[in-house]
């Protein structure tokens, strides 16, 4: 085998340290640099509105918007766009920024690019969800209550029907939607980022607020069964039903709970029934015969009813209907909640 000289070898080594040294001043192919610096939200300039509204963090055990928390904001082109400690956001100058938002140990960022005034076309129907997105503005609260909560719901759910229909390609919180069309698609419209109606972020807030509100106020578990008979059965709750309970089952809509007033002295729930005494098979495997049982809760009161109904989706009381039914005296029977299975919840024989 021919010898290679030294000369020869050291022409060879210069070649591999440029070749090498050319792969790492190249500059990233051009696809990364366009995806680095893709917006993920275009508004027009001029535009001010609350960006946290649009930013999700973890708040304990649930997420929230930064808006409700005191989360800090900054912008790393101010002359393009300016946030304060409030997230409030004007759009200033054409151009992209990132803003950079962190709450205790999160972190996150947004690119976002402002685009010239009048880019968005503008329609009858954006004026109208700007004028509403304004008006549910004016009412934003910085908590809720039973003094509010109601009124609140109720202005919530104006916005939503009043922003269906003729005006389904703008999304409720403001962003330009177009027709998906993927094959077997569940939605008719996907949002773009154009955000044509910023100021309808605080629907994302007030929305998130209010099931904040009902994951806290959850009705009260069931402490214990006092007494039962075949046809009804009164149990002990943890605690008492008080307003707040009310108001979470209201706004929720629990189990056909949405015309709750807050003078109401009742409200109503479910529950499932499962007889131990009459193994059965279901779809998902392995289980008891069971019923429905409505619930009847009673302001200010730790104790309920619950009426025993057929094993039929028509005994929920959303729809009021169902044919009532008789428990059979020796058989046990267990109280789970509805998303629950039934090997959880309190259990008591028949006498």
């Amino acid at each position: 085998m021919k010898r290679i000289s030294k000369r020869n070898f050291i022409r060879f080594c210069t070649v591999i340290i440029i070749a090498l040294a050319i792969l790492v001043f190249l500059p990233k192919a051009k696809t990364d640099v366009c995806a680095a610096s893709s917006p993920s939200i275009q508004v027009e300039q001029g535009q001010e509105f609350y960006i946290g509204d649009y930013i999700t963090m973890w708040k304990g055990d649930s997420y929230a918007t930064a808006s409700m928390v005191n989360a800090s904001y900054t912008s790393d082109n101010p002359s393009v766009a300016s946030v304060d400690n409030n997230g409030y956001f004007t759009a200033k100058e054409t151009g992209i920024t990132t803003l950079t938002v962190k709450y205790k140990k999160q972190k996150k960022t947004e690119k976002i690019e402002v685009v010239p005034a009048g880019t968005f076309v503008v329609s009858d129907a954006d004026t109208s969800l700007k004028k509403r997105a304004e008006e549910l503005a004016n009412q934003m609260p910085s908590s809720i209550s039973v003094k509010n909560g109601f009124e609140l719901n109720q202005l919530k759910c104006d916005y939503e029907e009043a922003n269906s229909g003729s005006i389904s390609y703008i999304s409720n919180d403001g962003f330009l939607q177009k027709k998906n069309t993927s094959p077997g698609a569940l939605t008719k419209y996907i949002p773009t980022e154009k955000l044509v109606v910023p100021q309808a972020g605080r629907y994302n807030t007030l929305d998130r607020m209010l099931d904040e509100f009902c994951d806290k106020n959850q009705p009260p578990q069931i402490k214990s069964v006092v007494s039962a008979t075949n046809a009804k059965i009164t149990a002990k709750l943890k605690k008492k039903i008080t307003e707040k309970h009310f108001l979470a089952m209201y706004i929720s809509g629990f189990d056909g709970n949405e015309k709750l007033k807050k003078t109401s002295k009742k409200a109503y729930g479910s529950i499932r029934i499962f007889d131990l005494n009459v193994p059965k098979m279901y779809d998902y495997g392995r289980n008891y015969k069971r019923y429905y049982g409505v619930i009847t809760y009673k302001k200010g009161s730790n104790m309920i009813t619950i009426q025993p109904y057929t094993d039929t989706g028509k005994s929920l009381m959303r729809v009021k209907k169902g044919k009532k039914t008789k428990l059979v005296k020796g058989h046990t029977y267990r109280l789970t909640v509805q998303s629950g299975d039934s090997s959880k919840g309190i259990t008591f024989t028949l006498k």
